[in-house]
């Protein structure tokens, strides 16, 4: 469409379809006119209750979304004082979709390649065999539950204790979460280093490894006065 008047006021200006139009479409003839407005545009949203309101990126992602029910080990992994980087692995350790070597060898090629786990070389890497059936990771989950006072030896037993914890946010459950989501890390990147680079490091080293990392992490977070914090500070000595 085209405006027609003299311009000097909107209001009064009429509105005309160009002719070539109103020959080829002749319906347009019964279209309402549109009056110009000097208001901005607006974009509104239709929700899924079929509610409208003003459009922002945050009510459309509500809206188009999956939600389902928070998993048991949520916590574990997505804190607030979370690495990154090892919520991510430990992300995927708990749905079952890192690349171990059970998983890859159906793709393999060449038949005859042997693929062993590359820390203690018993057998085919795997999540069951990887955290910590073997022997090397289990001496490294040996030193780190040894700072935090837990019992158990397996992995999966583990996450069940720490989604136990009557105080998520306290000092002893927020260690054991840093630790555990380090230790995960650290076993992965030195399956890695092993298997592609052909560098090993021993237990201790990763450990010094693992303990620096987490020391560092609990050094940024502010802490509560509390008996419990004050332990968990001169337990990793920090100031």
């Amino acid at each position: 469409m085209y405006k027609i008047g003299d311009g000097s006021k909107v209001s009064a200006c009429a509105w005309q379809w160009p002719t070539e139009w109103l020959q080829q479409y002749q319906i347009i003839q019964n279209a309402l006119h549109i009056e110009p407005s000097d208001a901005c545009d607006e974009i509104f949203w239709k929700d899924n209750s079929g509610g409208w309101s003003l459009f922002t990126v945050s009510k459309a992602w509500e809206s188009i979304c999956l939600r389902t029910n928070n998993v048991s080990w949520y916590d574990i992994v997505w804190h607030a004082q979370c690495i990154p980087r090892h919520s991510f692995l430990l992300w995927l350790l708990m749905g079952g979709k890192l690349k171990t070597q059970d998983k890859l060898a159906p793709w393999e090629m060449n038949a005859n390649v042997n693929l062993l786990w590359p820390l203690c070389s018993g057998q085919q890497d795997s999540h069951d065999h990887l955290f910590f059936a073997c022997s090397f990771s289990a001496q490294v989950w040996t030193h780190a539950r040894s700072r935090i006072q837990l019992l158990s030896e397996n992995w999966k037993n583990v996450t069940s204790i720490l989604g136990q914890f009557p105080h998520k946010k306290s000092a002893k459950c927020i260690v054991a979460k840093l630790l555990f989501g380090a230790s995960v890390y650290f076993i992965w990147q030195e399956r890695n280093c092993r298997l592609f680079k052909k560098k090993a490091r021993s237990c201790d080293q990763l450990m010094e490894i693992i303990f620096s990392t987490v020391r560092l992490k609990l050094m940024s977070i502010r802490w509560k006065d509390s008996i419990q914090s004050q332990n968990m500070k001169a337990s990793w000595k920090i100031s």
